[in-house]
């Protein structure tokens, strides 16, 4: 289980870093043994950098402990697009008010191959299998 903290503006600088030496050791190591669609993937990556970077300073800069319920919302509006644009069908879980927990962010893709899971939760501590669940 991977388990990603928020980071803040501030952050990023550490954070990307750490990226970029991650994908350094990858890419010295496997750059020769990607697959063509492997390198397609990859070429997306660098070409939407600063896209990317854009939106998850957009996520990391909305207040979203686990007891502010009106951010962690506003986390999971922000995200549950972009789960739809890559197929999902995304939609929100409320929880009754006297749990005092915002919900969840429920994305499914429906397919015909092996079982896979994602489970995130938009608040401050955001919890990912990995790998996947198969």
């Amino acid at each position: 289980m991977v388990r990603v903290t928020q980071w803040r503006a501030g952050n990023l600088g550490a954070l990307g870093f750490a990226v970029l030496v991650c994908v350094a050791h990858a890419e010295s190591s496997a750059a020769q043994n990607l697959s063509p669609t492997e390198q397609k993937i990859r070429d997306y990556v660098r070409s939407h950098e600063a896209e990317q970077i854009a939106f998850l300073e957009k996520a990391v800069n909305i207040s979203s402990g686990t007891f502010n319920l009106p951010g962690v919302r506003a986390v999971g509006r922000l995200f549950e697009p972009e789960f739809s644009a890559l197929g999902f069908d995304s939609k929100w879980i409320a929880l009754p008010d006297v749990v005092g927990r915002a919900g969840h962010l429920f994305a499914e893709r429906k397919g015909t191959h092996g079982k896979r899971l994602l489970r995130c939760e938009p608040s401050s501590l955001i919890t990912c299998p990995a790998p996947l669940l198969r």
